[in-house]
């Protein structure tokens, strides 16, 4: 069964001697690879039919995800094999090196520390704030206003 754009072919003959693609039985790379055919409707109902014709029943009701593993299994069995062309293979997981850590830039000067405006006094200097609390006490008690309207 053909699968992708770039001449693969699913096979399930035990004597096949065409030439097999080398990572299809690591079923890590296998399910990786065929993960890419997933959301393909067509691709995933010819996976549906190898998988029924390689397992015998009903895989209708199998979700997509349920199939890829299935076909992985079958490839990492040596079930079914993968055929590529000679200059398509099956793509190799690349090791990845961790990035360098960020170099230490330099950091800029701190800004100079001021000091925030002093505010204006809201009272007066000779105000008697005692005598101020005494008669906004006594004006609350006899239910006056604190502010006129």
């Amino acid at each position: 069964m053909p699968v992708g754009t770039r001449g693969w072919t699913l096979c399930a003959q035990p004597n096949c001697r065409e030439e097999r693609a080398s990572d299809a039985t690591d079923p890590l790379r296998a399910r990786i690879w065929l993960l890419e055919f997933k959301s393909d409707p067509l691709k995933i109902a010819g996976l549906r039919l190898m998988l029924r014709r390689e397992l015998g029943r009903d895989v209708s009701r199998m979700s997509n995800d349920d199939v890829v593993d299935s076909i992985a299994a079958l490839l990492a069995s040596g079930t079914l094999h993968v055929h590529a062309d000679a200059v398509e293979r099956l793509p190799v997981m690349a090791v990845v090196k961790p990035a360098p850590p960020p170099t230490a830039s330099p950091r800029a000067p701190a800004p100079s520390a001021k000091l925030p405006a002093i505010d204006a006094p809201t009272f007066p200097a000779n105000v008697n704030l005692l005598s101020q609390a005494t008669t906004l006490v006594a004006a609350a008690a006899e239910g006056a206003p604190f502010c006129p309207l």
